[in-house]
């Protein structure tokens, strides 16, 4: 019996079935992230050579650099709602499914979400350089901050329902200042990433990315649901 159990023990402690599977979800996580790293080469060239202090002088060309960051981000939300919901199939295969299918649904949301950002740091950079007035300055301040709070929000609407561009980001936006609690939420998200970056950047550059994806995803799963239920999405 002693000798039985042991085994049994050693069986428990070294049970390849989990440790596979663990491994497996590493991978997943490392090839999400390796794919959304690789499309969104332009703007870490963007980085490398300009810098991002520079960002503001040469704006148009980071945000064009910037634009496609959204169907990969797309491509990565899509992946870890699989992974949260536990259907994950593989993650070139999944990653390349959502990629290409709301690669143009995400490119429109994109672009009007950069183009709301160029519109709006043009103005805040007017009214606190050019021609000071402070209340517009704090208006446009607080309409830029909006306009990043939505991100998540954004591209959540545009992988789970089958709604168009314009009428995501309007919801978006509903959605963000509706339920401020989860906004907040997805800026602390984004900030545990930053402090990870800032205590160990090797380790960090292979997770955050796909990282980010799923601790939004898994914060937000009552409202995606909401979202699938409400605006068509299966």
């Amino acid at each position: 019996m002693p000798v039985k159990g042991g085994i049994e023990m050693q069986h428990d402690i070294f049970n390849w079935e989990r440790i596979m599977n663990f491994f497996s979800r590493i991978y997943y996580f490392l090839g999400i992230n390796f794919l959304f790293i690789i499309c969104n080469l332009p703007v870490l060239l963007f980085l490398l050579f300009v810098g991002i202090s520079r960002a503001g002088t040469f704006l148009p060309l980071f945000l064009l650099c910037l634009l496609p960051a959204a169907p990969a981000f797309s491509a990565v939300l899509y992946s870890m709602g699989r992974f949260v919901s536990g259907i994950e199939a593989g993650a070139v295969r999944d990653y390349r499914k959502g990629y290409e299918k709301y690669f143009k649904k995400a490119v429109k949301s994109g672009a009007l979400q950069l183009t709301a950002i160029f519109m709006i740091w043009t103005n805040l950079n007017f009214f606190t350089r050019i021609v000071p007035v402070f209340l517009l300055a704090v208006l446009f301040m607080l309409l830029f901050l909006v306009v990043l709070l939505l991100t998540p929000n954004l591209y959540f609407l545009t992988v789970n329902t089958e709604l168009t561009s314009p009428d995501v980001c309007k919801l978006a936006l509903a959605y963000t200042l509706g339920k401020p609690v989860a906004a907040i939420g997805n800026l602390a998200a984004f900030g545990i990433i930053l402090l990870a970056f800032e205590l160990s950047p090797g380790t960090t550059v292979l997770f955050m990315g796909s990282f980010y994806g799923f601790l939004v995803a898994f914060m937000n799963r009552r409202i995606i649901s909401e979202m699938k239920e409400k605006y068509g999405k299966a």
